[in-house]
């Protein structure tokens, strides 16, 4: 029996705690037990649980201090965080290109340890297996367009869902004796919101001849979309797409919104957040349009992932209203969807997240994830046709 049970700490909870444990009423070890239970508990209401990763992805990419709404650095290093745990920024991974659309990207040929696993870029920059720009033959090319879960935050090179993926569509292949190989290429990026996304399959990935795209839907996307349209706004940086200029137009932004003081920062951000914020969904709306034709200029099949964070800000009931709009959004531009947000539904968050101070999916989170979407992938019969060249067999095995 869990002695725990019910027992869902506080606010006010924590700061006793901690007070108890600065005038050394509780012993040092049942005091830090305690807090960390308090800290890791303290469940905010899903408007703060937003604003709190809206904070964390400030900081991820500009290196900001976090906002009100997110723990604090003492809840955090309560529950373990090492000093050397970085934020993206700080982990030296990234570039800025502050001047362009995409805003920044990875760092080519990259060889490091990150939170104790190997983080590598190929030539291209893509946190991935090393490939060349034309395709080999025989060769099928899946692109992967996505952020930081995807790009495979706090785990090791190989762990990654879509290298294992890569590894078991080949697996596949050779047990039923078709000769083809796959390539699946990672051009996500820590951060990228649903825009950023976007225009990477234009700008970078089109030129690697895809057979399909797979396009990484999260719930944090609404906070993503946010700051990039709003550092774009910023930095007077050329919207470049008539989708992103339309629905910018549609927000009613005006120039007193969008005005800088000395600094160059926004005289009225929250603003023109707010602004932002309310678009959401016909933003998402035109992005998937936006990439569901490009695909069908290429000839190729798109489809659409929903993937989950680790921690219970994505568990079931604080996601049925972002999964509703989603799948509207598939259905409108007749994409095919798979639902993996319940990729981790029987699992403590402990055992599928990086750690306590990060919610992002750690080694057997990306398993889950893997097998989700080869499981979604194999059971489509058109799906299956296009990437393997054959009907399937029936029932696929996974390992």
């Amino acid at each position: 029996m869990n002695p725990n049970n019910g027992f869902k700490p506080s606010p006010r909870h924590f700061a006793l705690t901690l007070s108890l444990l600065l005038l050394g009423v509780l012993p040092l070890p049942r005091a830090l037990n305690a807090a960390r239970q308090s800290a890791r508990s303290l469940e905010l209401n899903r408007a703060d649980r937003e604003a709190g990763a809206g904070g964390y992805y400030e900081g991820l990419i500009d290196g900001a201090e976090s906002t009100k709404g997110t723990r604090s650095e003492l809840s955090l290093r309560l529950m373990g965080k090492p000093v050397e745990w970085a934020r993206f920024q700080a982990a030296n991974v990234s570039r800025p290109i502050v001047h362009d659309f995409l805003q920044f990207d990875l760092w080519p040929n990259l060889s490091q340890e990150l939170f104790g696993h190997k983080f590598t870029t190929n030539r291209h920059g893509m946190r991935d297996r090393d490939y060349t720009v034309a395709k080999p033959d025989n060769t099928f090319r899946i692109v992967l367009l996505g952020s930081s879960i995807d790009m495979g935050w706090g785990v090791a090179d190989d762990d990654t869902y879509e290298n294992l993926l890569e590894d078991w569509l080949n697996s596949h292949a050779k047990l039923r004796g078709i000769n083809r190989r796959f390539e699946v290429l990672n051009f996500a990026v820590a951060a990228y919101a649903p825009t950023q996304r976007y225009a990477t399959l234009s700008r970078r990935a089109a030129a690697f001849s895809p057979d399909m795209v797979i396009y990484s839907a999260t719930m944090l996307d609404v906070r993503l979309l946010e700051l990039h349209l709003s550092n774009l706004l910023l930095r007077r940086v050329d919207l470049t797409y008539p989708f992103v200029r339309q629905e910018i137009q549609a927000s009613n932004i005006t120039e007193e919104d969008i005005r800088l003081d000395k600094d160059r920062q926004f005289v009225h951000r929250d603003d023109a957040k707010a602004k932002i914020r309310v678009r959401f969904w016909p933003i998402m709306d035109s992005v998937l349009g936006a990439l569901a034709a490009d695909c069908r200029s290429m000839d190729i099949p798109l489809v659409m992932i929903a993937i989950p964070r680790a921690g219970k800000a994505d568990a079931i009931g604080a996601r049925e209203t972002a999964m509703a709009h989603l799948a509207g959004i598939a259905a409108h531009h007749a994409t095919p969807m798979f639902d993996l947000t319940d990729s981790f539904d029987a699992y403590d968050s402990s055992k599928v997240e990086v750690a306590a101070w990060d919610d992002h999916p750690n080694a057997f989170g990306h398993r889950r994830i893997f097998l989700g979407l080869a499981k979604g992938l194999t059971e489509n019969s058109d799906l299956y046709r296009t990437m393997f060249g054959t009907e399937s067999t029936g029932a696929v095995t996974l390992p």
